[in-house]
Formats: structure tokens, C-alpha cells, sequence
């Protein structure tokens, strides 16, 4: 059984996010946005955001992001459907269900795998921008050359990919993921010999999200007047 993403959507709508998040995190209005403590790791300094105007939600401490249907699944620990399901329950939206055949729902395990790594690496590209030395070449361009503020890189987690052939690569490694997974994502490719390449590499990196605020892929832009790539390039449609 599975959900139509259409439903979703009007769920996704339907919900406050600021409502759903605020039984469980204080909040307090900051402008446009409301801040508290972070309930995903120990600090005594608020630097958990929430927009409503978004409906998306940011930790600039540990990075954690998403909307309203992530942030139960990450606080409650529950599973995708749960968490739809006990947003229509809020929203007073009754559910409906496609019977699943095993090819759907085989395409509905990998393109979950594929939302998976994405997010995984968009936290990576992120934490290349804030805490490497080469990221702060890229952190300038953010800054200095495109104009956006300090928030703006966070709220949309930009980031940088490593000016190396084998940074995502490693990365990889070091955290177990699978490489023809990363490869079905766009982001590595394979050598004529077996071994695998970065497809981003030394670049300004944009995450794409989907409208339920899930990234679904990359853009990314030249920074070295020595790149020989294009101005922009974009992963491939997944």
C-alpha cells in the first residue's frame, strides 16, 4: 500500500508547521521565522529555525532540515507512512491508498534509497562549505560575490563540493554507501577500469528539492576560472 503523492501534497499544505513542531520544541518568533532549543542535539544556545512561510525547519548546529512529515519521522522515530498518517489525522484529511503491485513497489524502495543518499549528501556538501578550509573560498562566493546573507546559504543548504577527484568517493567509503547507488543519483560515475569518479567536484552546489522539501538533486556552479566544465552543471534527472 502506498500513499498518492497527491494526497500527500494536500497534507503537506494542510499542516502548520510551526504548530506541529511547537508540541515539541519552544519556540519563540524571530522575525519571520521561530527559533528554540534543537530537540536532536544537546545545546544551550537556540540555533533550531522554523519557517513558516517555507514550512521547512533548520538546525545550524547539526544540520538537521526538512518539513513537517521529516521532522516527525526524525523526533517520534516512525516510519514515512506513520507520519503522513498522523498529519492527515491533524488535518482532519482522510487517507487513501494504490495497492502496490511488487514492481511499484520495488520502484518505491529505490527512489526511497535515492531520496536517502541525496539528503545524505547535501548534509556533506553542506559541511564541506562550513567546515574545511577549501570551503571557505566557496563560502565567499555565497557571500561576497552572490550577495546572500549568511541565512540564506543555511536555509537552503548550500554547499561545496571538494576540488577533488575522489571526495565524494571517499566519503562514501567512510560511510558505507553503496557506489552504484551514488551512481543511479548522478553523483559519481565509473571508470573504464571499475573505479568511480566524483561528477561535482571544486563547485558552488545548490540542492534541488522536491515540493514535499526533499532533495531530489544538484546544481552546481563554477567557481575556478580553470574548470573546463560548463558555468552550470546539473546532476541528472532521478
Amino acid at each position: 500500500m502506498k500513499i498518492p503523492q497527491e494526497k500527500i501534497e494536500e497534507i503537506r499544505s494542510a499542516v502548520d508547521i510551526v504548530d506541529v513542531v511547537g508540541q515539541h520544541v519552544q519556540l519563540k518568533k524571530r522575525g519571520k521565522n521561530y527559533t528554540g532549543l534543537c530537540p536532536f542535539h544537546s545545546e544551550k544556545t537556540p540555533s533550531f529555525s522554523v519557517s513558516p512561510e517555507k514550512s521547512m525547519y533548520y538546525c545550524f548546529g547539526c544540520h538537521e532540515g526538512g518539513n513537517a512529515i521529516s521532522f516527525l519521522m526524525a523526533f517520534e522515530k516512525i516510519t514515512f507512512v506513520e507520519a503522513v498518517k498522523s498529519l492527515a489525522l491533524r488535518a482532519g484529511i482522510p487517507l487513501e491508498f494504490e495497492q502496490d503491485s511488487q514492481e511499484s513497489a520495488e520502484r518505491a524502495k529505490i527512489n526511497e534509497d535515492l531520496y536517502s543518499v541525496c539528503q545524505t549528501v547535501a548534509n556533506h556538501f553542506r559541511l564541506n562549505l562550513t567546515d574545511t578550509n577549501e570551503g571557505k573560498f566557496a563560502l565567499e562566493y555565497f557571500t561576497k560575490v552572490r550577495g546572500f546573507s549568511a541565512d540564506t546559504v543555511t536555509e537552503f543548504g548550500l554547499g561545496y563540493s571538494l576540488n577533488a577527484w575522489d571526495g565524494l568517493v571517499n566519503f562514501a567509503k567512510t560511510e558505507g554507501i553503496p557506489y552504484p547507488l551514488l551512481e543511479q543519483a548522478g553523483l559519481i560515475k565509473k571508470r573504464d577500469d571499475g573505479s568511480y569518479h566524483d561528477f561535482f567536484h571544486g563547485r558552488a552546489m545548490f540542492p534541488l528539492y522536491s515540493t514535499t522539501g526533499r532533495v531530489i538533486g544538484f546544481g552546481a556552479r563554477k567557481i575556478y576560472e580553470d574548470d573546463p566544465m560548463g558555468k552550470y552543471i546539473n546532476s541528472p534527472e532521478t
